[in-house]
């Protein structure tokens, strides 16, 4: 519920600190805390990616949304980061992880797919439903876990190098 994802986005915001006009925007599909079973929080494997951007000044924002429990909310975010500058969006979910494909489908802007190390297969499901994009969809996808968190990172700042003559330095 919409009432659940704004105390989520609530707990998040403890977290990272938010700067306005931002370069990046990254969102998280689930929730910040999993269940016992599932082990470590997407938050916990996200913050390897805002460590990253922190170490090279690069403001982000962080938006907790759902591809299928909140789609409008995902909607509507995408347009607003847009608005407010964002030129690259990092989207992380787990499972059949659709969240990179639906934030592709609303931006043209570079979309990077972090596969969480969620469910039965630790990932390996969410890892093939970011990178088999139909044509004309692209995600860049990276590695599942800390690994693929930390790597959307530095894509980004590549990609937000071409254009940003600080990053290239």
């Amino acid at each position: 519920s919409d009432k659940a994802l704004n105390e989520q986005y609530r707990i998040a915001k403890k977290f990272l600190s938010i700067d306005v006009p931002y370069k990046n925007s990254f969102l998280v599909q689930r929730s910040i805390k999993r269940s016992k079973d599932e082990g470590k929080s997407d938050y916990e494997i996200m913050k390897e990616c805002a460590k990253t951007l922190e170490n090279f000044s690069v403001p982000y924002e962080l938006i907790i949304s759902s591809a299928h429990r909140s789609p409008e909310r995902t909607k509507n975010y995408i347009k607003t980061a847009e608005e407010k500058g964002a030129k690259v969006f990092i989207a992380a979910a787990g499972m059949a992880a659709h969240l990179a494909g639906v934030v592709a489908s609303l931006t043209t802007r570079p979309v990077i797919g972090v596969p969480m190390p969620t469910g039965m297969m630790d990932g390996l499901d969410a890892l093939l439903s970011t990178v088999q994009m139909p044509g004309g969809m692209p995600v860049a996808t990276v590695a599942v876990g800390k690994a693929g968190a930390k790597n959307a990172a530095y894509l980004a700042l590549q990609i937000l190098a071409n254009s940003d003559e600080e990053l290239k330095a």
